[in-house]
């Protein structure tokens, strides 16, 4: 075996913490012994950089032991450290790299899972699908038997509807209803769970619903609904509108006077190009409105124009509203050199 004195431990630390294929090719081909705190904390601690995104490195991390003559003791720590998962992003990451290791036939991964199961309010749905993934209604009943108990109790918000809108994935739609309702009959808090899920997702699919509604306008029929919609209807209707509306609502912004009434012009651009001449955006990135100047910059991210390194750096020099999007300008306007600032 080659010595992992090749690769310092930081790197080998950073690239693990990336989830690049390269820590595994190193591992595969390399002594790592010296490296086994930095392998251990990678498999008890969630470390990708955007887990609502990028999910658990669980699999990742079991890809990594399965090069390694320690494979067991690492599982053994994982095993271990289940009962004493929090609310967090550790504890889907400890659950899930369990439930990886139960598919595969492992006892007693499926037995701590099963007696280590404490959920919490945020993340217990997102844990429970691994015991849905694993065993089925079984698996679902449990979890849901547990959660439940979080229901009842009040006080909390607890996210709902997720592992039953997983379960119509897994299991089916019309088993997961028949279990719940037969398993509400003997349970009264399986039931107050089965009710309180099926209001929120009657609750999703009206924002769904309304959402496609608003989507469907004409900017003619926008406008007058514009005062009341959110920030993210604006965004959905300006990203999904065909170029004959954006060009309206493009002259609706440059009509526009009312600070209110700019801001929610300004919205509609937030995830597409401007279409018409960017000076208007330029003159509302210089408004001593401060939403109005921030919106405005966001809007201009999506355009390559000459004066807009101008305005990013001195938006960034003269610390002034829409200075976080500056990065975003540049992006699109990007000369050599202008990493380092960035950086700074």
């Amino acid at each position: 075996m080659i010595r992992a004195g090749s690769m310092e431990k930081d790197q080998f630390s950073r690239v693990l913490h990336q989830g690049r294929g390269r820590a595994i090719l190193y591992a595969r081909d390399h002594d790592v012994s010296e490296f086994r705190d930095v392998i251990l904390d990678a498999c008890l601690h969630c470390r990708a950089l955007d887990p609502q995104g990028e999910g658990t490195r669980a699999v990742y991390t079991l890809g990594l032991l399965d090069t390694l003559p320690d494979r067991q003791f690492y599982c053994g720590e994982v095993l271990k450290a289940l009962p004493a998962c929090e609310d967090d992003w550790d504890a889907l990451e400890l659950f899930h790299f369990a439930a990886c290791l139960a598919c595969d036939g492992d006892e007693r991964a499926k037995r701590a899972m099963y007696e280590s199961f404490k959920p919490g309010p945020r993340h217990g749905e997102s844990i429970a699908i691994d015991f849905v993934r694993m065993d089925g209604l079984r698996g679902l009943l449990f979890a849901i038997e547990k959660i439940s108990a979080l229901v009842a109790a009040g006080g909390v918000d607890v996210d709902l509807g997720y592992l039953i809108s997983q379960s119509f994935e897994i299991c089916g739609e019309q088993e997961t209803l028949d279990a719940l309702r037969a398993a509400g009959r003997e349970n009264p808090q399986i039931e107050a769970y089965r009710l309180a899920a099926g209001a929120e997702r009657q609750r999703w699919a009206a924002q769904d619903a309304e959402r496609d509604r608003i989507n469907a306008l004409s900017y003619e029929q926008l406008r007058r609904e514009l005062p009341v919609l959110k920030r993210s209807r604006l965004w959905a209707w300006g990203k999904h509108a065909g170029e004959d509306e954006l060009g309206r609502a493009a002259q609706g912004l440059i009509s526009a006077q009312d600070p209110a009434d700019q801001m929610a012009h300004l919205r509609i651009f937030g995830l597409r190009r401007f279409p018409l001449d960017p000076r208007i955006l330029l003159q509302l990135a210089a408004s001593d409105q401060t939403q109005v100047a921030a919106t405005a910059t966001k809007a201009l991210s999506h355009i390559e124009h000459s004066s807009l390194r101008e305005l990013a750096l001195r938006l960034v020099r003269d610390r002034l509203a829409g200075r976080r999007d500056a990065i975003q300008l540049l992006g699109v306007n990007f000369e050599p050199g202008d990493h380092g600032m960035v950086l700074d």
